[in-house]
C-alpha cells in the first residue's frame, strides 16, 4: 500500500469518526440536558417551574401531538413554518421530564388519519387543521393524571407571525399552568361581586341553549373570568346586596360596585377583618361594561338623567390606606393610543392608555414586574390616604408627564359616542405620576366603628322575622374590629381593562387570544396575594428567536435603495401632472388639440421610464434575494460541513506531524 493510498485512507477514517463522534456527542449530551448557548437560556427552565414540578404530588402524562408525518407528505409552507417551534415544544418538555425526577412522563405522537392517536387527540381536545379531505395537523398538548385530571392546550397554531411569536414568548409558563392546574385536588375559590353581570349568571350551557331557543338574551360571562380567572379557581358568584361573605370564600373579586348598600359593604369589610384577600376595580366612567339602557341611547333628549357608570369603593378603602380621586380621569399623552375621533379624524388620546416598561409597571413588585403591557381606557385616579400602619404601593401609574381631568356626561356619552376631541383638548400634562393601581399593606381597622349597620325592612321582610323570632333568635356574627395579622388588598381604578374589548383580540379562526398583558396582571394579583410566586416568576418568557443581523442589514439597505428609486418614480409623475396642468390652464379653442396630443406623447414617454424603473426595482429585490439565499446557503453548508472539515484539517496536521516525526526516528536509526 502506498503512502498516497494510507493518507486516502487515513483521511476518510477520520471523517468518519468525526461524523459519528458529532453523533454520539449529541445524544449523549440530549440525555444530560444538552449544552444551552442561548442569550437568554430558554431551553433551560426558570426556578419557578422547578419549583412547581418538585412540588407535584403525584405523576404526570404530558401527551405532546404533532403530526410530523403529514407536514412532510402535504409539504405545505404555512404547515412547515411550525417545525422550528414543534422541536422547541418537544426540547422543553423533555426538559421537564428531566428535572421531575420520573413525576412527568412524556408521551409523542404522529397522528395519522383514522389512528388510533388521532382519535386520542380529539378525545382530549387537540384541534385538527383541516390540510386535505382525509389529512389534518394536530399540534397541541394535553397533561392528564390518574385520578382524572385534564388540561389542555388545544393548539400550538397561530398563523399570524405576531400572535404567534406571543405564544413562544408565553411557552414555558402555559405548559407549567398546565402542570399546576392538573395537579391540583381543589381549586381555591373566588368569589366575584359586581354590579355587571360578568360571571354570565353561572347559567348551564342547556340552560344558556334554551334561552337562545326562546329568543330571549343572554349575556356572556366575560373571557377575563371564563377563559383566564376559571382556569385556576373555582369561581362563586356574590350577590351585589349579600349581607355575608361565605368563609369558603379565599379571595373576593369586587367589580364596578355601584352604590352597594350598607350592609354589603360591611360584609365585604368583615371579609377583610378576617384575613380575606380583595382586589377591587373601580372606574369614573366604564366605557365598555357599563353602557346606558337602550332607551336612553335611542333618546338622548328629555327623560331621565344621564346613565352614571362610575364606581367606588371609597367608603371601606379609604379607612385602608388608598381612595379612588372623585371622578378625575388619568391620562398621559405619551401613552395614549391612536384613536378616531367623531369627525373621523385620527388624534393620540390621553385617556386610552397603553401603559409599558419600568416607568409604568413597578419592577421592585411581583405582581407587575414581568408583564409587557396594560391597556387601560378612561382609567381613574388614586390618592394614598394617610392611615397609621398602612403601606400603600403603586403598582401601576403614568409617565411623570401624566394628568387628571374632569369630564361632563354629555362629553361621555350621547348618540355619536364621546367627544374624544374635546376630551383631549382639556387634557393638561402634570409634573408627577398618576396612581392607577395600588396594594396596600397592614393591620386594617374596620370602616364600621359602631358595628353592623341595620338592614332594612319591608313588610314582607317584618313578617317573616316575627315567624322566626317565635321559632328563636339567630346568634348574631362576632363584629371584628381590626385584622388579628396583616393583610393586604390590591385597587385598580379601570374597570375597562377586564372586558373582552379591553383584554382580548379576535384571532383568525375566530379564537380569542389575549391583547395585552391585563389578564395577566389579574393572575398575578391572585396568585401574590395567595403568596405563590413561581407562576408569576415565568408568566412572561422571552422569545426563543434571534433576529439574523447581517441579512436585517442586506435588508435594510437594499430597502433604503428602493426607496430612493420610488420617490424618483413618484417625483417624475408629480412633474408630469404639474406638466398637465400648465399645458390645460393654457389650453383654448384653437390649440387645445395641439396641447391633447403632446400630453398624450409625455404620457407615453413617461411610461416607458417608470417601466423601466420597474425593472430596476425588480432585480435590485432579486438582488436582496440572492444575496440573503447566498448568505443562508454559506451557513447552512457551514453547519453541515464546518465542523467535520476542522476535524478533518486536526487529523491532517496530526498525520503529517506524526509521518514527519517517524521519518526523522527512521533517520537517526540509519545514521
Amino acid at each position: 500500500m502506498t503512502s498516497f493510498t494510507r493518507t486516502i485512507l487515513g483521511l476518510c477514517f477520520i471523517l468518519i469518526i468525526a461524523f459519528c463522534g458529532t453523533f454520539i456527542f449529541s445524544k449523549v449530551t440530549e440525555r444530560w440536558g444538552g449544552v444551552d448557548l442561548t442569550e437568554d437560556s430558554v431551553y433551560t427552565l426558570s426556578d419557578g417551574s422547578k419549583e412547581i414540578i418538585d412540588a407535584l404530588p403525584r405523576q404526570l402524562t404530558m401527551k405532546l401531538f404533532y403530526s410530523k408525518e403529514a407536514a412532510t407528505k402535504i409539504g405545505a409552507d404555512w404547515f412547515k413554518q411550525f417545525h422550528n417551534f414543534y422541536y422547541y415544544v418537544r426540547d422543553l418538555l423533555r426538559a421537564y421530564e428531566r428535572h421531575s425526577d420520573g413525576k412527568l412522563v412524556l408521551l409523542e405522537y404522529d397522528p395519522r388519519p383514522f389512528s388510533d392517536e388521532a382519535l386520542e387527540a380529539d378525545r382530549l381536545g387537540i384541534r385538527r387543521w383541516p390540510l386535505t379531505e382525509t389529512e389534518g395537523m394536530y399540534f397541541g398538548l394535553a397533561v392528564t393524571s390518574g385520578a382524572g385530571a385534564q388540561e389542555t392546550i388545544a393548539t400550538f397554531v397561530d398563523p399570524r407571525p405576531q400572535m404567534q411569536a406571543q405564544l413562544q414568548a408565553r411557552l414555558e409558563y402555559d405548559i407549567s399552568e398546565l402542570i399546576d392546574i392538573a395537579s391540583r385536588r381543589k381549586k381555591t375559590k373566588v368569589g366575584v361581586l359586581s354590579s355587571l353581570n360578568i360571571t354570565g349568571g353561572g347559567m348551564t350551557p342547556y340552560m344558556r341553549q334554551m334561552m337562545q331557543m326562546q329568543g330571549r338574551p343572554v349575556e356572556e360571562a366575560w373571557l377575563t373570568i371564563e377563559a383566564g380567572i376559571k382556569r385556576f379557581y373555582d369561581v362563586e358568584d356574590v350577590a351585589k346586596d349579600a349581607t355575608e361573605i361565605d368563609e369558603t370564600i379565599d379571595y373576593l373579586l369586587v367589580v364596578h360596585p355601584k352604590q352597594l348598600p350598607e350592609p354589603t359593604l360591611y360584609a365585604i369589610d368583615q371579609f377583610v377583618m378576617r384575613g380575606g384577600k380583595l382586589i377591587a376595580f373601580v372606574d369614573p366612567h366604564c366605557f365598555y361594561g357599563d353602557r346606558p339602557p337602550q332607551q336612553a341611547q335611542q333618546n338622548p333628549f328629555g327623560g331621565p338623567p344621564p346613565h352614571d357608570a362610575s364606581s367606588d369603593l371609597n367608603a371601606l378603602t379609604k379607612t385602608w390606606g388608598v381612595a379612588l380621586d372623585g371622578k378625575l380621569f388619568s391620562g398621559d399623552l405619551n401613552l395614549g393610543q391612536r384613536v378616531q375621533t367623531r369627525t373621523r379624524r385620527v388624534i393620540r388620546f390621553p385617556g386610552a392608555m397603553t401603559l409599558a416598561g419600568p416607568e409604568c409597571l413597578s419592577q421592585a413588585e411581583t405582581v407587575t414586574a414581568d408583564l409587557d403591557d396594560i391597556g387601560m381606557l378612561f382609567s381613574g385616579a388614586l390618592r394614598k390616604q394617610d392611615v397609621e400602619g398602612v403601606t400603600v404601593t403603586p403598582l401601576i401609574t403614568t409617565t411623570p408627564q401624566g394628568g387628571t381631568w374632569s369630564a361632563s356626561s354629555g362629553e361621555l356619552g350621547g348618540p355619536m359616542g364621546p367627544d374624544l376631541e374635546g376630551l383631549a383638548k382639556k387634557f393638561k400634562e402634570g409634573a408627577d405620576s398618576v396612581w392607577v393601581a395600588a396594594r396596600a399593606s397592614g393591620k386594617f381597622t374596620t370602616a364600621f366603628p359602631d358595628g353592623k349597620p341595620e338592614e332594612p325592612k319591608d313588610e314582607e321582610a317584618e313578617g317573616e322575622d316575627e315567624s322566626e323570632e317565635a321559632e328563636g333568635p339567630e346568634e348574631p356574627s362576632k363584629h371584628l374590629a381590626a385584622c388579628a395579622e396583616e393583610n393586604s388588598f390590591i385597587l385598580v381604578a379601570d374597570v375597562d381593562m377586564l372586558t373582552d374589548p379591553g383584554a382580548w383580540a379576535q384571532g383568525v379562526f375566530g379564537m380569542s387570544q389575549m391583547a395585552n398583558s391585563n389578564v395577566g396582571f389579574v393572575l398575578n394579583s391572585l396568585d401574590y396575594l395567595a403568596g405563590s410566586n413561581a407562576l408569576i416568576s415565568i408568566r412572561a418568557r422571552k422569545q426563543f428567536q434571534r433576529p439574523f443581523e447581517v441579512v436585517a442589514q442586506i435588508e435594510k439597505e437594499a430597502d433604503l435603495r428602493t426607496e430612493e428609486q420610488v420617490q424618483a418614480i413618484n417625483a417624475e409623475m408629480q412633474q408630469f401632472r404639474d406638466q398637465l396642468r400648465d399645458l390645460n390652464s393654457k389650453a383654448t379653442e384653437k390649440n387645445v388639440g395641439l396641447l391633447q396630443s403632446e400630453a398624450y406623447e409625455n404620457e407615453r414617454k413617461l411610461e416607458a421610464k417608470i417601466r423601466e424603473k420597474e425593472y430596476e426595482l425588480r432585480d435590485l429585490q432579486k438582488a436582496k434575494l440572492d444575496e440573503i439565499e447566498g448568505l443562508g446557503a454559506s451557513i447552512k453548508n457551514t453547519n453541515i460541513f464546518g465542523v467535520p472539515a476542522i476535524v478533518a484539517l486536526i487529523g491532517l496536521v496530526l498525520f503529517f506531524m506524526r509521518n514527519k516525526q517517524r521519518r526523522e526516528q527512521v533517520r537517526g536509526g540509519v545514521a
